[in-house]
Parts: C-alpha cells; structure tokens; sequence
C-alpha cells in the first residue's frame, strides 16, 4: 500500500511480535512479511511465509521494485534479527512510497515469543484460577497450577 500520512518522525509504524502473529493467525493473505536479513540467517528460522530479501539489496536498490511489486495492496511488515535493519529498512521504503509497518524485537523477539508460547501450551496456566493468597490461603492453585500436581 502507498504511503498515506507518514510519521514526520519515521514515517513507519511499528508493532509488537505478538501483533504481527495474532494478525497472522486471522489472515494472511492481505499481509507481506519482509525478512530483511541476511539469507544465510534468515533460512535458519525463517517465518512461514516470509519473503527474504536482504536489506543491503533493498538499499542498493536492486531489489527496490521487487519489494515494489510485492507490497502492491499489501499491509508490508518488516522484520530483522534484532530491528535495526527493518528499521532502516522501513524509513527507506517509506521514503520511496511503500507505507510498511516495522516489527519491533525482530527474529528475536519472534523466537522469545514462540519459547513462551511453547511454555504455557505445556503448563496450564487458567486464568480464572484462585491464586494462593491471603484473602484464598486454602487454594490449591498458584498461577494456575495445582499444587497438588508432580511438579511441586
């Protein structure tokens, strides 16, 4: 999409890692993940999806209309390893039109994410669970817990 009211600031949104997946869960087809990183990182734990095009060939412009091309009635998210380069390389798209949304954290605020996903898909964690406090001491839960479980 064309860039419509840029940030005098940055010209670019951001959002969270969290964001970026609950729009992914709801749908996909409208949204252009852009893996700026260098390839050889970026196959190693790539988002299923993502376009990998690395920033300095975005830069360069060799790869400028590609991006162009792809983003073409696309919500664009950019995403790094860390988020400077999807930062750089959001104010260089914007500059150039593409309105993009940069994700903050990068890969390894992805990868952070996904641990603690992983995590509370083993440990039940409800939250209308009682916790153990003063105004519940006979409860047998903390933080969704049962203490009454092996892991205690």
């Amino acid at each position: 999409r064309l860039a419509q009211d840029p940030s005098p600031q940055t010209g670019y949104q951001q959002t969270s890692v969290w964001a970026l997946r609950n729009q992914m869960a709801r749908d996909s087809r409208d949204l252009l993940l852009l893996d700026v990183r260098p390839l050889e990182f970026s196959e190693q734990d790539a988002i299923e999806g993502a376009v990998r095009i690395p920033w300095p060939s975005i830069e360069s412009g060799e790869s400028l209309e590609r991006v162009r091309a792809l983003a073409g009635g696309k919500d664009v998210h950019v995403i790094c390893q860390k988020g400077g380069w999807s930062a750089e390389s959001s104010q260089f798209l914007v500059d150039r039109g593409i309105a993009v949304t940069d994700v903050k954290g990068g890969m390894d605020a992805w990868n952070e994410m996904q641990k603690a996903s992983a995590f509370r898909s083993v440990v039940d964690f409800d939250p209308e669970a009682k916790r153990n406090t003063s105004e519940d001491p006979q409860s047998t839960h903390f933080f969704g817990i049962d203490k009454n479980s092996s892991i205690w």
